[in-house]
């Protein structure tokens, strides 16, 4: 009977596979009986409650909280209040699902306790057929994005400390940074020696003391400063929302840390109760976090710096002593922020197994660790902003994670036990959430497509009418007189109705390109003063830009679904093969002969670069503007597929005005992209921004991931190899055009809006 019950396969006949399947789960279920993981732990040095609160505060309270008067700048202090509580409600909410889950695997299985990937593979395995055959990956899945943010964290934090220490020495003594990253490789290797949580509390309790005297003196300035409404935003700009959102995220997450710390627990079960471990930790965590950054944003307005220790006052020894009693609180709780690291590597990928068959596997253990720190410590040497990009790294990695996993990991657990009454309500619930995250990238990439599109069409109409107005005008008047139209144009629904608009447009397209390319080839080019290799620094700028230019990942499937002869899209010479082709080599014309012959005089748009006093070129302008105008439309389908039919539909369409609330939701995303496009008019980084950011993923990185899964079982051998090696490669590329290029665009852009003192601090809130 245990053999059939763990064995669903022997007995569910190909036939009705579904009922038998919710047969035997229930028979798992009550074989489990009274089985409680809880009264089964064997731990050799359990926490206590108060000691493992201890851990959870010091583990959320990292740098991330020095960041939230910036945060707070970014989002105004109404936003930045009601922000802050719903991120570590929604947080929060999370890690109990990951618990319960755990918890309920726990029992199924009769076994004491899982980690985050065994949990992982133990929920998918228990749900629907297509959930459980990802079972197998999911650790190994889960195991990246854990091994990816932790290390991620602790390079950081080595820059962080280094930093700090550096900003005190440097007042006394002019000392090369790299030297005091030096001197501190040896003490992090020692402190990394300490292998147990129980045995990390009195450091860990340490560095929560030194924290809180250092708030205490942060605290001590911000109140010695006017505490004042005057000047400051109750709502910030939307366009800084990302930066707001991104830095509560990566601050207020620990949820690699949450099964390990529950796991260690005398007594496990208080970890979740209504006033257990998790819920007052997060609750004073979510509540320091609130009013650190509320008072350090009234007191210091637009002058607050990346982190609230750079802003008060430099020159006082006791803002100095501040700065070193945070660098000793990281310092000593560094073990903390690598045992899942420690624990991913050695304990789960079979590297403990391994070494325990050979003499000395202590010495193997500390060897190990030595070599991840030291391998950590590299990166930030050769690296010392790579707090830049780990944010970025940091930000993806806790979205799933923190959110959209612990909600798959929750439904896949409950599929064949919840009565209809709750099942669609659950699923719900935890599809919303995975959504949200699934479709953000696409989402985020449309929509930037369509404020390029606003600006670039406003821009052109305002070159053209300067030469003949008195004064400039305004390009944001021009947005909001084609406001109106954009609205109506996106109230096409078909594609096909949508042809007649595309084929206008290209055919303006072409004649103004012709235009273009005889201005280009009217001026003298050559290779004088051209650089044949630029600037690496401004590579990710050209990188953003091109991936903007060139990829059209969303509009691939919507395309191809709605041919009719949908097997010529992708065959050998068919439209997608010859689109691009085309496509790269109008592109790289354009690019070339563009900077042969305007060299560094060429604009945002090569459009706004052509003689400006020319009729021939403002009406090239004018048809650029037209062409792109009546495109809008296409453009926004993707995003209008995401927002309405996969998530709005289904709520509306029972309702007598559907149609109403489907041309509301069409205005409001017009509206949106316009209210971006005037926020942020400046084409050239906003082409780079969506680049970067959106299509690196989109349109390289998850093509190539989803087509590892999809061949996973098909081949073996070196053929296998291959495929993976390459896929890992492209999806390694995406991933650093994503974070450097995202970093250096967000750098310009900042720096377009004026210049605001930073440091390599102000990672955290990227």
């Amino acid at each position: 009977f245990s053999a059939a019950i763990n064995s669903r396969e022997q007995l569910t006949p190909k036939t009705n596979a579904q009922s038998y399947a919710i047969e035997l789960n229930e028979l798992k279920r009550k074989e489990a009986g009274d089985y409680d993981p809880y009264d089964h732990s064997d731990i050799e040095h359990p926490t206590t409650n108060f000691e493992t609160l201890i851990h959870l505060l010091k583990s959320s309270f990292g740098t991330g909280i020095l960041a939230m008067p910036l945060a707070f700048y970014h989002s105004g202090y109404i936003l930045g209040i009601i922000g802050t509580s719903v991120i570590g409600l929604l947080c929060t909410y999370c890690m109990h699902m990951l618990v319960r889950t755990e918890y309920e695997l726990c029992k199924r299985k009769k076994v004491p306790s899982l980690t985050y990937p065994g949990t992982a593979e133990a929920a998918l395995a228990e749900g629907p057929p297509f959930l459980a055959k990802l079972a197998p990956y999911s650790g190994i899945i889960s195991n990246v994005f854990l091994l990816m943010y932790q290390l991620g964290s602790s390079c950081v934090y080595i820059v962080f400390i280094s930093e700090n220490i550096w900003n005190v020495v440097n007042n006394y003594w002019q000392v090369n940074e790299r030297l005091i990253f030096v001197m501190l490789l040896l003490p992090l290797i020692l402190v990394t020696f300490v292998k147990n949580l129980k045995l990390l509390v009195p450091l860990t309790s340490f560095a929560n003391f030194i924290t809180v005297v250092s708030f205490g003196i942060i605290y001590y300035y911000i109140f010695q400063e006017p505490i004042t409404f005057e000047g400051r935003l109750a709502i910030g700009q939307l366009t800084n929302m990302p930066l707001f959102f991104g830095t509560v995220m990566f601050a207020l997450e620990s949820i690699g840390m949450v099964l390990p710390l529950q796991h260690e627990m005398k007594n496990r079960a208080h970890f979740s109760k209504p006033f257990g471990t998790l819920n007052v930790g997060m609750f004073l965590v979510t509540t320091m976090y609130i009013v650190m950054g509320l008072f350090g944003y009234l007191a210091y307005g637009d002058t607050v710096k990346a982190s609230i220790s750079y802003t008060i006052d430099p020159e006082s020894k006791i803002a100095q002593v501040c700065k070193l009693l945070l660098a000793l609180a990281i310092f000593t709780s560094f073990s903390l922020f690598m045992y899942v690291g420690v624990d991913i590597i050695w304990n789960h990928m079979n590297l403990k197994a391994k070494f325990d068959q050979k003499p000395h596997p202590q010495l193997w253990d500390y060897v190990f660790r030595t070599l991840l720190v030291s391998f950590v410590f590299g990166l930030a040497v050769l690296i010392p902003y790579i707090d830049l990009f780990i944010s970025l790294v940091g930000a993806l990695c806790i979205s799933a994670l923190g959110l959209a996993f612990p909600a798959i990991f929750d439904s896949s657990t409950k599929w064949y036990h919840l009565d209809d009454s709750l099942k669609w309500w659950i699923h719900g619930k935890n599809l919303l959430i995975v959504l949200t995250i699934s479709n953000t990238f696409l989402l985020l990439y449309q929509l930037g497509i369509c404020c390029v599109y606003t600006v670039f069409v406003a821009e052109n109409i305002k070159n053209v009418l300067d030469q003949y107005m008195a004064n400039p005008v305004d390009e944001r008047i021009i947005m909001v007189i084609i406001l109106l139209p954009l609205v109506f144009i996106n109230y096409i629904k078909n594609l096909k109705f949508l042809a007649p608009l595309t084929i206008v447009a290209n055919v303006l397209t072409f004649v103004s390109f012709a235009i273009i390319f005889y201005f280009i080839f009217s001026k003298k080019v050559t290779l004088e003063d051209r650089e044949p290799i630029g600037d690496y620094r401004d590579f990710p700028l050209y990188f953003g830009t091109v991936l903007f230019a060139l990829e059209a990942i969303g509009m691939i499937m919507p395309l191809k679904n709605e041919m009719k002869n949908p097997q010529n899209f992708g065959s050998c010479c068919g439209v997608l093969n010859i689109g691009m082709l085309a496509v790269v080599v109008l592109y790289m014309m354009t690019g070339l002969f563009g900077y042969l012959a305007y060299g560094k005089h060429v604009l945002g748009s090569i459009s706004y670069t052509i003689d400006p006093e020319n009729i021939a070129a403002q009406v090239c302008k004018l048809m650029l503007a037209v062409a792109i105008f009546t495109t809008h439309a296409l453009s926004m389908y993707v995003a209008i597929d995401i927002v309405w039919t996969q998530n709005l539909l289904r709520r509306f369409e029972k309702s007598y005005y559907v149609n109403i609330w489907e041309y509301a939701i069409r205005t409001c995303l017009v509206v949106l992209t316009f209210g971006l496009a005037v926020a942020i008019p400046y084409i050239d980084l906003f082409i780079s921004l969506v680049g970067a950011l959106c299509i690196s993923c989109s349109g390289i990185a998850f093509p190539a991931i989803m087509d590892s899964c999809v061949q996973w079982q098909s081949h073996r051998g070196v053929k296998m190899v291959l495929i993976h090696a390459k896929n890992v490669a492209i999806a390694l590329f995406a991933l650093l055009g994503l974070v450097v290029g995202t970093a250096t665009s967000l750098e310009k852009i900042i720096e377009k809006f004026g210049p605001i003192e930073s440091n390599s601090l102000n990672s955290t809130s990227t």
